[in-house]
């Protein structure tokens, strides 16, 4: 399995403190972690200066690991800690302005290496910035890079975890989007739409409900009735047989004598005669132009 230097730095740091004894404070009440970083970081001291060496000058005794390493050598090992720490876009900013600068022996400047010593001395010394959840989420000061593309010293385990959890974030963001645009679309349709229709066949019809399916009753019969079979050509009926029509009480305002399914020449009895209703009369007329759709999702009544 390969591992990165990261993890072979941190493995040697902890195998380095595994004899040390920590619930004693002999070290002047310095913390495990602590410690640890401090370790890890003259680690990658060591590493890079050994890298970044200067192969035309000797070691001086008596200096640190870094005295004879170049100053934009020194910029390149804060890169390299950017990096580590996560910090790649501060990092990748630092290299293209470390790039701009021209070589101090080619240039004539031989401040410029020196400015660069000092920054480098000057690099940890500011304080830690105030930590904020809604800095980079909520106020956007910065770009917030979605999928960032892994670099080369990063372990297959934690691609493989970071992919994982970009999955459950996606998916979670998607099913949200999802779910608000849904109830945004059924709270600002109209009333009346946006509502299941029920059916209880599919495409295979029978006459019948194709026949009646445009007309006022055929509307009442698919909606209101299920279990009655109501058709509007009715048989002859003798004269001899005493036939009571159904009570159907229409409001004297909305008496519809011409139309189908209420009353008609052939099937006008007494009872089915328009009553006095409890209802109070209203102008039909009046209401419809005079009506507003309201915000609520629900069914509404003209007029009353």
């Amino acid at each position: 399995m390969d591992i990165s230097i990261t993890e072979l730095l941190s493995a040697l740091c902890d195998c380095s403190l595994s004899g040390v004894s920590w619930k004693r404070r002999a070290l002047g009440g310095v913390s495990r972690e602590s410690f640890h970083r401090a370790l890890k970081k003259r680690a990658y001291g060591a590493l890079l200066s050994n890298l970044f060496q200067d192969g035309t000058k000797g070691p001086a005794p008596g200096l640190s690991a870094t005295a004879n390493t170049p100053p934009r050598n020194k910029v390149l090992m804060i890169c390299f800690d950017l990096r580590v720490a996560g910090c790649r876009e501060e990092a990748e900013r630092l290299e293209e302005q470390l790039g701009r600068l021209p070589e101090g022996g080619y240039s004539g400047l031989k401040e410029v290496d020196a400015v660069l010593d000092l920054l480098v001395n000057l690099a940890g010394s500011a304080p830690p910035p105030p930590t904020s959840f809604s800095r980079d989420y909520m106020r956007r000061e910065r770009p917030v890079l979605r999928m960032p593309q892994p670099w080369s010293y990063q372990s297959e385990d934690l691609q493989r975890l970071e992919a994982r959890a970009w999955g459950l974030v996606c998916g979670e963001e998607w099913g949200t989007l999802e779910s608000l645009y849904g109830t945004q679309r059924l709270m600002d349709a109209p009333p009346g739409t946006g509502l299941l229709t029920l059916r209880t066949k599919l495409e295979a019809e029978e006459r019948f409900e194709k026949e009646t399916r445009l007309t006022l009753f055929g509307a009442l019969q698919h909606t209101r009735t299920s279990d009655m079979d109501i058709r509007l050509d009715l048989p002859p009926i003798p004269s001899n047989i005493d036939v009571t029509g159904l009570a159907i009480r229409v409001p004297p305002c909305l008496d519809q004598c011409e139309d189908e399914g209420f009353q008609s020449a052939s099937n006008l009895t007494p009872d089915s005669q328009s009553e006095p209703s409890p209802i109070p009369d209203f102008d039909i007329w009046e209401a419809l132009r005079t009506f507003e759709p309201g915000r609520r999702r629900c069914w509404e009544s003209v007029g009353w």
